[in-house]
């Protein structure tokens, strides 16, 4: 028998992942690609030192893959319908997902760099203290450059950001990824659920020609995907 009377509960849930298809159609003539194939697989030193692919079509393929492996990001981050991958049915991605819950939510400004300390700070300022130790903050590339920007005024004796590993603001650990433009999101990880099929990136890619005697080529890349928040009065969303 227990010591002590049990209080609360606990509901354990789960979400169902669908199959969904992504594609991404591309129409080239092989003509236009030489010029551009030619100097990305025969130039060689310091901005090449991979080894040149064997064929045009493999150089296409590895192009392709590229495309599609940021696709797959965005939508993780910012929903299907703004990924720039078509999708059968729609996802939602994080952001939009925080959004939509009960995340905390703030206004946000057109940010510069005479202002990103401050914003930075108003999203430090409404993380719920109980997961202010496990928060990531998670950044989009051109926030990032203007935290960069503005480190020296803030602080004239800091390190040289451009060979840190990391970025750090108030001693949280700051993420970049495809969030919208403008947008941030302060969340512990593992609140944030992706859930797929894929042991990595593109084990469910193929390729071939449509007819075998033809010069058109598809590109297939099948797997499942979805999103999930939890906990979302914990998460920040600066929207």
């Amino acid at each position: 028998t227990c010591e002590t009377a049990d209080t609360g509960s606990a509901t354990l849930s789960y979400k169902k992942l669908d199959l969904k298809s992504a594609y991404t159609q591309v129409d080239i003539c092989y003509a236009d690609l030489i010029a551009t194939y030619e100097s990305e697989t025969m130039k060689a030193g310091t901005y090449n030192d991979s080894a040149p692919l064997a064929g045009i079509e493999n150089w296409l393929k590895e192009d392709i893959i590229k495309k599609t492996q940021l696709a797959i990001d965005k939508t993780i981050w910012r929903g299907s319908a703004a990924s720039g991958a078509v999708f059968t049915d729609p996802i939602i991605g994080l952001f939009p997902a925080a959004v939509a819950g009960g995340a905390v939510e703030l206004l946000a400004v057109s940010l510069t760099v005479a202002n990103i300390i401050t914003e930075l700070d108003r999203v430090v300022a409404a993380i719920p203290q109980e997961v202010y130790e496990e928060v990531k903050l998670f950044i989009t590339p051109a926030i990032a450059r203007l935290y960069a920007m503005a480190l020296p005024n803030e602080n004239p004796y800091m390190f040289d950001i451009t060979k840190a590993g990391s970025l750090f603001f108030r001693g949280i650990e700051m993420v970049v990824v495809h969030l919208p433009a403008g947008k941030m999101l302060a969340a512990r990880p593992v609140d944030l659920i992706v859930g797929t099929d894929l042991k990595d990136d593109f084990n469910s890619f193929s390729s071939g020609k449509l007819t075998n005697s033809g010069d058109t080529y598809f590109y297939k890349l099948v797997f499942k995907l979805d999103t999930q928040i939890v906990n979302d009065p914990q998460i920040v969303v600066y929207n």
